[in-house]
C-alpha cells in the first residue's frame, strides 16, 4: 500500500462513526470474518479504507434486517469489493436460509400492517363517540 492510500486510511473510531456504529461492533465483525480492516498499524490499530464503506454499510443493514452474521458472511462471500454479486453465489444453502428469514419478515410486516390497520379503526370509532 502507498503511503499516499496510507493517509486515506481511517482508524476504527472514524470508520465506526461514518458507519453509525460502535468500535465494539466493528471489532466483533472482525472477529467473526464478516468484516477485516484493510490493514493493522505496527501497535496493531485497525485501519479501514474509505473503498470498504460500501461493504460495511451493507453488512450493518443486514445485521439490521435480523440476518445472523454466519449468513451475512456467506452472503457477502459472493459479493466483491465493488458491491457486485456474483454471478455464481458459492452457499445454496446460505441463500436458501436468507429467502426463508425474508419471508419470515414479510409476514410479521404484513402481521403489523394489519394490527396498525385494526388499531386505525377502533381509534376512528371511538373518535366518532365523543
Amino acid at each position: 500500500m502507498s503511503q499516499a492510500d496510507q493517509q486515506k486510511l481511517l482508524s476504527i473510531s472514524e470508520f465506526a462513526a461514518e458507519l453509525g456504529v460502535s468500535v465494539r461492533v466493528l471489532r466483533h465483525y472482525d472477529a467473526e470474518g464478516v468484516l477485516a480492516p484493510a490493514q493493522r498499524d505496527y501497535t496493531g490499530v485497525r485501519l479501514y479504507a474509505p473503498e470498504q464503506l460500501d461493504r460495511a454499510r451493507n453488512v450493518v443493514d443486514l445485521v439490521a434486517a435480523g440476518l445472523p452474521l454466519r449468513l451475512v458472511r456467506s452472503l457477502l462471500i459472493g459479493v466483491d469489493e465493488s458491491g457486485d454479486i456474483a454471478e455464481q453465489h458459492q452457499d445454496e444453502a446460505a441463500l436458501a436460509e436468507i429467502e426463508d428469514h425474508y419471508q419470515r419478515m414479510c409476514r410479521c410486516v404484513e402481521c403489523i400492517q394489519q394490527r396498525r390497520d385494526a388499531l386505525g379503526a377502533y381509534l376512528e370509532r371511538v373518535s366518532q363517540r365523543r
